[in-house]
């Protein structure tokens, strides 16, 4: 050691070696960073490769290593859809197509991920997404494709179509030749007597052949623009995609009802009045020895024109009349439109397998459910249900027929277009598309006295429809005459027998109390549902409590429900728990023991004030007079019941099903109201009264495997939404209080630290 020099103490060597408090902290908080950013590249290759390996195994491998912790099993199909998928024995496709508002992209996404999950359980299926705001070729391709895929739908009014327009281009002829004579005897001025009631009969013959011309144009530009200018090919080989000539989905059923309406105004109207307005015409025709000669000529052409017509017209009336009766009676393909209709409009979903397809609206993949007083509705995610559905639906062979039977109502069943190009609205529409989605054929009874029911199919199952009959009434004398239903119900006797299903709609009918039976006559369909053990009191009603004064003396009674809760059943099963299905003036069904039938409640209605008697309340001040011992705590207004192979269910409400009650909905601005359904943004109300029909429908026809009940159908909020000051409430403390929160935690962390 040198002179002078000094060694530190040994303390003093130690201190200086230590580092900072900040010095500590930044590298403390350099080893956190590290270490986070360090996990999350782990987890992200990590994650990478488990799907790269996961994307290679087969279905049966992947349900081993993936797992859906979700609490509503949102990424889990249920064992009925799976069986389904692990028995598919040809190559499905399924395509979604969505876009646009009509759906929110939550939901959009949700039928996307179900629509994988397919996919991913089974190897028979295809999947595949298509845009509708910017995929707009793929879109197209896909139309043309539906259209060759529902060519035998469309055959016969394909057929028809082409028919029709050949004759007319035939027709053209004689009605351009017609119009010519009328137009030379017009330009000429020629000479008629007495002028005024000739030249105005003149007038109104040239203006019908004038009218023609001008419908045929209109008609082979309608034409044009739905088939394009190779229309013949078109017709004959449906499914080229068009590069904008021509629709790819064509409207066939808009088409023939043009040419029906030129065959109406040509055979109907304007070939029946010529032959003698034309004879009037010709005589009346003069002929002045005085005019020059160009004008006797015009007069003598005229003349002869005119006879010719008189002797011509009838007999091309005729070739017109027999060639184009049966053009007036063409069916339109039902199943083919109802698909046209969603797949040109709204998102939806296809399902497609070799030469069959079913066309699902994303609307339909929805529910919802809540207080219709309120206009509150939560969306209840049906997807499976429909999407299983439909793959089952694709193997029926042949699918059951479902016949509506007209009663003396008069109403139709379905809506049509009819041979005078009228409109007549049916009032079970909405049901109707459905079992048309489901591949079930749909037909209508008009009149059982003086028509045969449709004829089935070998094989093929069927149920039948009958709709609800007025009650007596001296002024409706259709409903005095029992003959239509005693013809119904001794069919339905003798179809039953044989295992057919039947959905008998009832109506109330005061006759039928038991001190008028002996008086009144019987009521046949009453009868058939007691061999199965249903007293159906139609002599009677439900009324429920709606409201009372504090005192309880003043009383408004309803007699409308909402079932939301059901009997365990083979029809509703779990699939219709908590969602709102509606009924007015329920009819209450008793049910006693029958041997060799089974029975079960369909649907029940209870009420905290629930009376049944004759007298109803009021439908406008809701006044009710309740009869001693008329208290119920339940009553049963809907039925099903099996006697062998035959099925029947039968419900105490007239409207239950009918488009009213269905197309009642509550739109964004609070609206509420029937015919709102299709309206944007709408929320239907009463979702359960469709899937409760369809649903019956399925078990009549034996084809329990239709009614599914996924998972998800049972995804009820159980936890309200919140009003807004909860709402406003809760959004405070989170922006605001936790921050604060945060700040206090760490200013005592730091007075404690400062402490020790």
């Amino acid at each position: 050691m040198t002179p002078g020099s000094q060694t530190p103490p040994a303390a003093d060597r130690s201190s200086a070696a230590l580092p900072t408090a900040t010095k500590r902290r930044s590298t403390n908080a350099l080893m956190v960073l590290i270490a986070v950013l360090a996990a999350i590249g782990i987890t992200i290759i990590a994650n990478y490769v488990v799907y790269w390996q996961y994307r290679g195994l087969s279905p049966d491998a992947r349900s081993w290593v993936r797992y859906d912790l979700t609490s509503t099993r949102r990424y889990s199909l249920s064992p009925q859809s799976r069986a389904v998928l692990d028995n598919l024995e040809k190559e499905h496709r399924l395509v979604t197509m969505l876009g646009g508002t009509a759906i929110e992209p939550a939901q959009q996404q949700r039928v996307r991920d179900l629509v994988d999950e397919y996919a991913r359980a089974s190897t028979s299926i295809d999947v595949q997404h298509i845009d509708l705001d910017t995929q707009t070729d793929r879109r197209e391709a896909l139309l043309a494709e539906m259209d060759a895929m529902f060519a035998e739908d469309t055959a016969s009014i394909r057929a028809s179509i082409a028919e029709g327009l050949r004759l007319i281009d035939r027709y053209a002829e004689t009605i351009n030749q017609i119009e010519a004579w009328l137009a030379a005897i017009v330009d000429n001025n020629v000479n008629l007597r007495p002028a005024s009631i000739q030249n105005q009969r003149l007038a109104d013959l040239h203006s019908q052949y004038l009218r023609l011309q001008d419908q045929a144009k209109r008609l082979k530009q309608l034409r044009d623009d739905m088939l394009g200018s190779d229309w013949q090919a078109r017709l004959k080989s449906p499914g080229v995609a068009t590069q904008g000539d021509g629709q790819n989905l064509p409207h066939y059923t808009e088409l023939m009802a043009s040419i029906q309406q030129y065959i109406l105004q040509l055979a109907g109207n304007t070939l029946p009045d010529t032959p003698n307005k034309a004879d009037q015409l010709r005589r009346g025709v003069v002929i002045d020895n005085l005019a020059p000669p160009e004008a006797q000529q015009t007069a003598r052409e005229a003349q002869n024109n005119l006879a010719a017509m008189v002797q011509q017209v009838p007999q091309f009336f005729q070739t017109v009349k027999r060639e184009t009766d049966p053009l007036l009676n063409v069916a339109p393909p039902l199943r083919y439109d109802d698909a046209r209709g969603t797949l040109n409009d709204k998102p939806c979903v296809l399902l497609t397998s070799g030469s069959d397809a079913r066309v699902i609206p994303a609307e339909l993949l929805f529910r919802g459910t809540g207080d219709a007083s309120t206009s509150q509705i939560n969306d209840l995610f049906v997807g499976e249900e429909q999407l299983t559905g439909a793959l089952i639906s694709l193997q029926l062979d042949p699918p059951p027929l479902v016949v509506f039977i007209r009663s003396n109502i008069g109403l139709r069943a379905v809506s049509i277009t009819g041979s005078e190009q009228q409109r007549i609205e049916g009032v079970y529409d909405e049901v109707t598309k459905r079992l048309l989605a489901m591949d079930f054929e749909v037909a209508e009874w008009p009149n059982p006295v003086t028509t045969d029911p449709p004829a089935l199919r070998k094989g093929q199952r069927a149920v039948w429809i009958t709709m609800p009959y007025f009650r007596p009434d001296v002024n409706r004398s259709a409903s005095l005459d029992n003959t239509n239903k005693d013809t119904v119900a001794a069919f339905l006797q003798e179809r039953l027998a044989k295992g057919d299903g039947a959905m008998v709609m009832l109506y109330a009918n005061g006759d039928t109390a038991p001190q008028l039976r002996s008086e009144a006559p019987a009521d046949t369909l009453v009868e058939l549902l007691a061999t199965f053990g249903i007293d159906a009191q139609l002599y009677q009603s439900a009324v429920q409590l709606k409201s009372e004064d504090e005192d309880g003396q003043v009383k408004k009674y309803t007699n409308q429900f909402i079932v939301n809760q059901w009997p365990a059943s083979p029809i509703v099963g779990d699939a219709l728990n908590g969602i709102n299905t509606f009924f007015t003036y329920p009819i209450p069904l008793k049910l006693t023991e029958k041997q060799g039938v089974t029975q079960t409640p369909l649907v029940e209605i209870t009420a905290p004030v629930l009376h049944v008697q004759e007298a109803a309340a009021d439908p406008k001040t809701g006044q009710f007079a309740p009869q001693a011992d008329s208290e119920r705590d339940k009553v049963v207004i809907g039925a099903a019941v099996e006697r062998g192979d035959a099925r029947l269910v039968t419900l105490g409400s007239a409207t239950w099903a009918m488009d009213e009650i269905l197309s009642t909905a509550a739109l964004p601005d609070g609206t509420v109201g029937p015919n709102l359904a299709e309206r944007p943004g709408a929320r239907i109300l009463y979702p359960g009264n469709s899937d409760l029909f369809v649903n019956s429908i399925c078990w009549l026809a034996h084809e329990e495997a239709l009614i599914a009940a996924s998972p998800r159908t049972q995804d009820i909020r159980r936890i309200q939404p919140m009003s807004s000051g909860a709402l406003q409430t809760t959004r405070i403390l989170l922006w605001a209080g936790m921050p604060v929160v945060i700040l206090i935690l760490g200013v005592s962390v730091g007075i404690m630290r400062r402490r020790a």
